[in-house]
């Protein structure tokens, strides 16, 4: 027997996915707090509400898969495998802290492959709902809108392994001036006991790397997906009042607060400015946009305030931000084609090819 569909919209169901996607956001930036504050359990209320955000995504994927058909569902497949290996890193990380105990950084390979899994279920769902758009011609007002807060969320993941230096370093600023804080004696301890600091043992030259290549795939991919001209500075505004937000709940709740990366706006800005000044300079268009978020990052670690409004950066950071913005670059426009451009091919040794001659073709 045929199964009916419910009569639910489509605009419901997209309702749907965002909410599951904040769901996940917010119970990532709580988790991030959480572990400053208390040790890790499995069945801890942020990694709930986490996997409550993953769960509503997969049932109404599910829904969507029954009654969707066409190219729509590319968008699905891909939300389905990102789901799979979500729930496979599940697995991976409760073993890891069986085996290795206490884990605290965000830098572990269990970590990262709960981070693969949550990038590749967003981009199946930028792409299901992209696809979805070109059919259903809804006004390019509510495509964007959808498509916005779609990059919202991968740069928010994107950026979450950076919690653990944004949150540390704000602990670490009051714990030098002798000030209590909401972490705990015993949490601090086993820090101190596995680190040099309380935000880990990691190169101050990581989370300027790592901001570079966040920053070069979302303003990359967002590009290729048409957005609007300040596309990039809108996404980064969204990830800067989730962050404001959620400082403000920790404050009022008492849990460690984080270091809210500001500079993104301005960078945002500037790039959003260059991209669209340049229209006519396709190649200048591509490169000034990646030497803005590197000089950025470098301006930053010449930076000395008194008050932490960032992590350390090294002044040499610049020479690893470098190479890791044009990963992200080309990691974008490598999705991009994977998602639209089905007939060219992927393996490894052709992306090498690739990457060499697209290097070749910027300068």
């Amino acid at each position: 027997m045929r199964i009916k569909p419910v009569d639910i919209s489509i605009r419901n169901l997209y309702l749907m996915i965002l909410i599951g996607f904040m769901c996940a956001a917010v119970g990532g930036l709580w988790d991030a707090s959480y572990h400053f504050k208390y040790f890790r359990e499995l069945y801890q209320i942020p990694h709930l509400l986490n996997a409550f955000g993953h769960a509503l995504v997969t049932v109404t994927t599910v829904y969507l898969w029954c009654f969707e058909k066409g190219p729509a569902r590319k968008g699905l497949a891909i939300m389905f495998g990102g789901m799979v290996i979500f729930g496979l890193a599940i697995i991976f990380d409760q073993w890891w802290h069986e085996m290795f105990g206490i884990d605290l950084t965000t830098w572990s390979p269990a970590h990262f492959s709960l981070y693969l899994g949550s990038i590749v279920t967003l981009i199946g769902g930028t792409c299901f709902i992209w696809r979805n758009n070109l059919h259903l011609k809804l006004p390019t007002i509510v495509q964007q809108t959808y498509l916005l807060i779609c990059f919202f969320f991968i740069l928010d993941t994107l950026w979450f392994p950076l919690m653990q230096q944004e949150n540390g370093v704000i602990a670490q600023y009051w714990i030098d001036r002798g000030i209590q804080t909401y972490v705990t004696q015993e949490l601090l301890l086993e820090f101190y006991k596995l680190n040099n600091s309380v935000y880990g043992d990691i190169s101050s030259w990581v989370y300027g790397a790592w901001v570079a290549l966040s920053m070069t795939y979302t303003f990359t991919l967002s590009k290729r997906f048409a957005l609007p001209v300040y596309s990039m500075t809108m996404i980064s505004g969204l990830f800067i009042i989730l962050r404001i937000l959620m400082n403000v709940i920790f404050y009022l709740v008492e849990y460690p607060m984080s270091a809210i990366p500001y500079f993104i706006i301005p960078i945002a800005l500037l790039c959003d400015l260059l991209y669209h000044g340049l229209h006519r300079l396709p190649r200048l268009r591509e490169l000034l946009p990646i030497a803005v978020i590197i000089g950025g990052i470098h301006i930053l670690g010449l930076q000395n305030t008194a008050y932490p409004f960032h992590p350390p950066i090294a002044e040499y950071t610049w020479m690893w931000a470098i190479p890791a913005a044009f990963i992200g670059c080309f990691a974008a426009h490598k999705t991009y084609q994977y998602l639209f451009l089905p007939n060219e091919k992927h393996t490894p040794f052709a992306m090498l090819r690739e990457a060499a001659t697209w290097l070749r073709n910027m300068r």
